[in-house]
């Protein structure tokens, strides 16, 4: 070997080495699709301009690192990392490259580099040209490379951008708002961080992340106390969480589960941010429902600003999911969710009724979420006012929560739009778009359902731009959001 490729070999080893010192940080990302012509225009700007590298520093909004360059240029709302780029992409044959591809380093479960490809530099294919940063090099540098790298070859692997497209695109920006963390957790801390300002939250609730369920019937007891719903992992407090928590300046913490939802552990884990943590929890997700209900009218009839004026959502305690689009009405109204049986009014869910002077019973769903017999239940403990929202599928439901929500003061300006596969992180933002007067709906992840797709028509020019939330709505449903905003196509 001689002396000029042992030093190219050296200095490549050195650059993507020290990216594993990044490899556990995550930011969020959009799915938006993106033409390959843009992504090469993104990273000529990089590679022209020589932008100097650093791990720690960062320009247009990205780490100037390998995996904040690639970030950069397939157009995410921020920097990934080489162990997070897959979670976007996925792998492909050598043969199917094409420009705006990238080589991704591989091993043990993580990546040490990535280089974006951008077309084959002979008829061979043994060498490419490739866009990267460099730690040694010292830039973002255009280079022409050996396939599939300079040193580890069986170890660097081809990958796709899940929405990279040969064809036209819609312009999403200006019309998609997206709302999306590295996973739940910090999709919530994201949604905390568009809803309150630094300092201004004394009561933070927090629930577990791995089930909607308690997510769900906290809501309103966020809304009570004018703070976020944050989510925790039953074993394990994420960092950004705790330093939410901090950046609020919230003194105390309430967690809304049991214990195997949110273990002990976890729980003096909170007790770090310096606030003191207390829990409610039930027998059952029926009784905790209740508890959570009495003491967010307690909360209430304590402040001298508000009052609870004896509304109650039910919802089916086995489909949650229907329940997400009323989160943003809870949370705005303190309004809370009491889960019951399907077939029934559950017996723990008729005794909150009765103790909370409930006046007015609004039932989600259609008969078939929610019994007729449940509804007559609830009406004769609700002084006969029952009201039923929604009689067709989820998605029209969602839409007809949202126009109780209009028709209760809160607005359509960024209404949000979740999946029906969102976990707990679609309730955590429905708090937030409570706090800001925004309403949210729920459309199907691989299609713009039709009721949602008939609102985002009517309110367009009111709402301004969707909030999109987490990452599981594919990239085609996001561009026909935008499309029905208005949004241009643009070609290649």
């Amino acid at each position: 070997m001689s002396a000029p490729t042992r030093s190219v070999h050296r200095l490549a080893r050195a650059g993507v080495a020290v990216s594993l010192a990044v490899s556990l940080l995550a930011s969020p990302v959009t799915a938006s699709a993106v033409t390959r012509s843009e992504v090469m225009k993104r990273a000529s700007t990089w590679t022209d301009k020589r932008i100097p590298y650093s791990q720690k520093r960062s320009y247009q909004g990205y780490r100037t690192d390998c995996s904040g360059f690639v970030s950069m240029a397939w157009g995410l709302d921020g920097s990934l990392t080489t162990w997070t780029l897959p979670e976007v992409s996925r792998p492909i044959k050598k043969s199917e490259l094409k420009p705006g591809d990238v080589l991704l380093h591989r091993t043990t479960g993580r990546a040490r580099h990535v280089v974006l490809f951008g077309g084959w530099a002979n008829k061979e294919k043994t060498r490419y040209i490739g866009y990267e940063h460099n730690g040694p090099v010292g830039y973002a540098v255009r280079r022409v490379i050996p396939y599939p790298f300079f040193f580890d070859k069986s170890k660097y692997k081809p990958y796709r951008f899940k929405d990279i497209t040969d064809r036209p695109v819609v312009q999403t920006a200006g019309y998609i708002e997206s709302v999306r963390g590295s996973d739940r957790y910090t999709t919530a801390v994201r949604a905390s961080g568009k809803a309150f300002r630094k300092g201004t939250v004394d009561t933070v609730v927090v629930a577990s992340g791995s089930s909607s369920t308690d997510a769900l019937v906290a809501s309103s007891l966020a809304g009570a106390h004018g703070g976020p719903l944050l989510l925790v992992r039953p074993d394990k407090l994420h960092g950004e969480v705790l330093s939410e928590i901090r950046r609020l300046g919230a003194s105390k913490i309430i967690v809304v589960g049991g214990k195997d939802a949110v273990s002990p552990a976890v729980a003096k884990e909170l007790e770090r941010s310096g606030a003191k943590v207390r829990r409610i929890d039930g027998r059952n997700r029926y009784d905790t429902s209740a508890r959570v209900a009495v003491e967010t009218v307690r909360r209430l009839e304590a402040d001298r600003e508000f009052h609870y004026d004896g509304t109650v959502i039910l919802a089916n305690a086995l489909r949650p999911v229907d329940a997400v689009p009323a989160t943003p009405l809870a949370s705005k109204k303190a309004w809370p969710i009491l889960l019951t049986h399907p077939g029934r009014l559950s017996p723990e869910t008729a005794a909150a009724i009765k103790r909370i002077g409930v006046n007015r019973a609004v039932v989600l769903g259609s008969a078939t979420a929610l019994s007729s017999r449940t509804a007559r239940e609830a009406g004769e403990l609700a002084a006969g006012n029952v009201e039923r929202v929604g009689k067709g599928d989820r998605y029209s439901t969602s839409v007809a929560v949202a126009e109780l929500a209009r028709r209760e003061g809160l607005g359509v300006e960024k209404a949000a739009v979740v999946t029906d596969a969102a976990g707990a992180d679609a309730v955590a933002v429905g708090v937030a778009q409570g706090a800001q007067d925004s309403v949210l709906m729920v459309t199907r992840k691989d299609k713009l359902s039709g009721p949602v797709e008939a609102a985002i028509g009517r309110h367009g020019s009111d709402i301004g731009a969707v909030r999109v939330v987490g990452g599981d709505m594919r990239g085609e449903v996001r561009e026909h959001i935008a499309r029905k905003m208005g949004a241009p196509v643009i070609d290649e």
